[in-house]
Formats: C-alpha cells, sequence, structure tokens
C-alpha cells in the first residue's frame, strides 16, 4: 500500500515501509509467525494494519514501528484489512469467518 512517499509491503512474516524516494527501508515491524497476506494505511497514515495466515490481526504505529492492537486469534487467516474512510474502524477479512470490525486506536 503506498501513501504520500512511504511505501508499506508484507514481506514473509514482516511488514515492511519503504521511502519511495529512495528505495531504502526505514522500518520493520515483527510479530507475524505466517505470511502477511493484508495491509492498509488509517487515511490519516498513522496506523498500518497487518493481517496474517497466523491467524492474526495487528495495527501497528506507522511512525515507531510500536504494536497498539492485536485481535485475538482467529479461527482463520485474514486475507485482507480496510480502513473506513473516516479513520474510525478497520475491517478484516478471514477466508472462513466473514468480516470483523474494531474501532481505531486513539
Amino acid at each position: 500500500m503506498k501513501i504520500g512517499r512511504r511505501l508499506a509491503i508484507g514481506d514473509d512474516k514482516k511488514t515492511q515501509v519503504w521511502k519511495t524516494a529512495t528505495g531504502r527501508n526505514i522500518l520493520t515491524y515483527q510479530g507475524h509467525t505466517n505470511i502477511v497476506e493484508g495491509l492498509d494505511w488509517s487515511p490519516q497514515g498513522k496506523y498500518i494494519t497487518s493481517g496474517s495466515k497466523d491467524l492474526t490481526f495487528h495495527i501497528w504505529e506507522a511512525r515507531t514501528g510500536k504494536l497498539v492492537f492485536a485481535a485475538p486469534k482467529s479461527k482463520s487467516s485474514f486475507e485482507g484489512v480496510l480502513w473506513s474512510l473516516d479513520g474510525t474502524m478497520v475491517a478484516a477479512a478471514t477466508d472462513a469467518e466473514g468480516v470483523m470490525i474494531w474501532q481505531s486506536p486513539r
């Protein structure tokens, strides 16, 4: 996912943020134990969400990489994540349980 001059990618078990102008990795978020399937930036760029095949969903502070929310482990893997346009909620789709919705951390 791209926001401004930064690009977030899921790379195996981690999420990385790259500076597009230089092509340099500026931050790596670690906390998943399997492939990261879904990523999204919050509308203001404050948070990055990640969903994984390890059955977990995380919200990270984009600037520092600090984990600010970890959803209870699901029964199925997270395939996609998406913030609401106003940044107050985030949804995550699983491969078997449907869509789960959480309030944004403040």
